[in-house]
């Protein structure tokens, strides 16, 4: 081989390898596993848990809104709390009732969507994205085997709808 061939040979592995280095998934995510990594997972209580790097965003399945109606107030969890599966993260009020939210998984919290003061109505307009409630971190992805992904949560609401 050539040098100029061995050159770029080099320069071509150089950049695979820094550009691998640098993925997001690959830095400080090791400990996660690529098919968990930004897929959603749902409880039987319709709360749902969407995994992006070290953190696990929490909020309310778009059935358990319209289960609910038009949402007036929502209680969310403190910064730095720990909880574990099950725990009381919430509470949503609506014009209908109001429903106690549970931690799914375990962790703590290091984020709340504060947004959810002031537009509590958010959780109705986007349930699964502008409106999640809180994120968490130092969480066990092992507990997430127990929660259903999304084709088994639909499927799992098309018994509750019959």
């Amino acid at each position: 081989m050539d040098e100029s061939l061995k050159f770029i040979s080099f320069v071509v592995n150089y950049c695979r390898n820094t550009l691998i280095d640098f993925y997001p998934y690959q830095q400080g995510h090791e400990n996660l596993n690529e098919d968990i990594y930004g897929m959603k997972y749902y409880s039987e209580d319709h709360e749902w848990v969407e995994i992006v790097g070290d953190e696990a965003t929490v909020g309310i399945s778009e059935y358990a809104v319209d289960e609910l109606g038009d949402i007036t107030y929502v209680e969310l969890p403190e910064e730095e709390d720990d909880f574990i599966i099950g725990d009381r993260l919430g509470e949503v009020e609506s014009v209908n009732s109001s429903s106690e939210i549970y931690s799914p998984i375990s962790g703590t919290v290091s984020q709340v969507n504060e947004a959810l003061a002031d537009e509590p109505g958010l959780i109705n307009e986007s349930p699964e994205d502008k409106g999640w409630l809180c994120r968490l971190t130092n969480f066990d992805s092992s507990e997430l085997d127990d929660m259903m992904n999304e084709d088994a949560y639909q499927k799992y609401l098309r018994k509750l709808r019959r």
